[in-house]
């Protein structure tokens, strides 16, 4: 009778469940359940129908536990799956000789952009908040902002000092305040290195190129001076370290020219 009784109380649960493999599935659970208390010696006939009831609703939950828990294991086997493939897709990645030459014309540009912006940057004729967009699309060059340039000075050649991308900007903009005017050109930009794949799956190669510093001082001292546009000139050869950055685009792998940290190679050439 108590038997007959769970069975009537198993399909009223089941009568709230819409879908009919639910009631399958939950069918099933209650016979593997009949049988493990057969099993145990513990038949219904000796249970009353409550005992038998918090039996069943603890079954039924360390079964959704177990379930969790492979779930869990599948997912995080699937996740390990797909991120060695893509891991696998990313090493097999090589840049044709084709894609090197188009992304050195394109490092190329990218200096030539940057001494744009330091132009910008450097002249007060723009506005405030002109020349801070200019900043901000200048760094935006860089792969981040930890990177840095390198400096010498005019007065001190020999000593040199390192600067992030941010605050080097920052100092080109005060920089103007010491000149009438003041004008940056990159010259004799070439490649030092060929691409390489590093262990991040970026490239990475070395670009060289001057840069030419002209300013005009706000006082000139002789009549040759005041009538020259820049009475001061200011070379130095350098050195950047070109990276172009693995990201994944729609399941695609691509590569995004950055620069990377700026140095000096040398000074004063004509």
């Amino acid at each position: 009778m108590i038997r007959y009784l769970f069975f009537l109380t198993l399909f009223f649960i089941a009568s709230f469940v819409s879908a009919q493999q639910q009631e399958e599935d939950l069918f099933e659970k209650f016979k593997a359940f009949m049988q493990m208390q057969e099993k145990t010696n513990s038949t219904p006939a000796q249970q009353n129908q409550d005992d038998l009831f918090e039996k069943f609703k603890l079954f039924l939950k360390l079964q959704e536990m177990d379930n969790e828990s492979k779930n869990k294991v599948t997912n995080e086997s699937l996740q390990k799956k797909e991120a060695n493939n893509s891991d696998e897709k990313t090493n097999s990645l090589v840049l044709t000789d084709e894609q090197k030459e188009n992304f050195k014309k394109e490092a190329a540009n990218a200096i030539e952009d940057l001494m744009g912006l330091i132009n910008k940057i450097g002249d007060p004729q723009y506005s405030n908040q002109e020349r801070n967009d200019a900043i901000n699309s200048a760094v935006a060059l860089f792969l981040d902002e930890s990177k840095t340039v390198e400096v010498t000075s005019i007065k001190t050649p020999n000593a040199k000092a390192y600067h992030k991308i941010r605050a080097y900007l920052n100092r080109i903009k005060m920089v103007v305040y010491n000149y009438k005017s003041v004008k940056y050109t990159a010259y004799d930009i070439g490649f030092a290195s060929d691409f390489k794949k590093g262990t991040d799956g970026n490239y990475y190669a070395e670009a060289t190129f001057c840069q030419l510093f002209q300013a005009k001082t706000k006082t000139s001292s002789t009549e040759y001076d005041r009538n020259q546009e820049f009475n001061i000139r200011d070379v130095t050869c350098k050195r950047v370290t070109i990276i172009l950055e693995r990201v994944e685009v729609l399941g695609n792998v691509e590569f995004i020219l950055k620069l990377g940290d700026i140095y000096v190679e040398d000074y004063g050439r004509s």
